[in-house]
């Protein structure tokens, strides 16, 4: 039999929960903090919408139509920039992800795509996983949470724009991809301004008050 001070199986599982627990109280303080930092530096309405698709719009314009790899890159920064912003959107919302980490991996889903195809999607999935992994045993901090977050993060936007990059790339002549890339960009952003028009001018009922208070299905739809 096991004396008194062996641990058992579901000791260690006990102690493991209750790593998890204490880790979630010594972040409250900190999440409330970046949340209150996110809501003061949050942009919205008509303006936050318009102006950065405006600056946005043509270095992308010019890289979609300078050809396949101006393409891989200029994806490859906004993924990096996408992930940042979407890790800060999280933090808004009480959760701690690993920025570093998952801002590298978007910016890189482009680029393994452009040079492995499918494979380099997988590849650079496992590494991403593996990292964090790593990161989760040795930094105390770390919650399963945090992991799971950043690695959604990171897949969310590097994966999403990485479609772009197959579009441009996709066998069709070069200004004719370049033409459906960006059709497929502008489409996306109009829809984005005029959800907001009709929601904002005849929107009432709520369609996510705790993701996005002012969304509306008027604007949905």
């Amino acid at each position: 039999g096991l004396s008194a001070s062996e641990p058992t199986v579901w000791q260690g599982v006990n102690v493991r929960g209750a790593d998890e627990k204490s880790k979630t109280l010594s972040h409250a303080s900190e999440a409330e903090d970046a949340a209150d930092a996110g809501a003061k530096k949050k942009p919205g309405g008509f303006n936050g919408r318009v102006i950065p698709a405006i600056y946005f719009s043509v270095p992308i314009i010019v890289c979609i139509y300078a050809g396949y790899w101006p393409t891989v890159v200029v994806f490859s920064i906004i993924s990096a920039i996408c992930a940042w912003e979407f890790y800060a959107l999280l933090r808004s919302d009480a959760k701690l992800p690993n920025e570093l980490i998952g801002t590298i991996a978007a910016g890189l889903y482009p680029f393994s795509y452009a040079f492995l195809g499918i494979k380099g999607i997988v590849l650079l999935t496992l590494v991403l996983v593996m990292v964090l992994m790593v990161w989760y045993v040795f930094y105390m901090r770390a919650r399963i949470i945090d992991v799971a977050v950043t690695c959604f993060g990171a897949c969310y936007t590097g994966l999403m724009l990485t479609a772009l990059v197959f579009i441009r790339g996709c066998g069709l002549p070069d200004f004719s991809a370049a033409c459906l890339t960006f059709g497929v960009i502008f489409s996306v952003w109009f829809n984005d301004v005029m959800a907001f028009v009709v929601g904002k001018t005849f929107g009432v009922h709520k369609f996510a008050p705790r993701i996005s208070p002012k969304k509306s299905y008027e604007g949905f739809w």
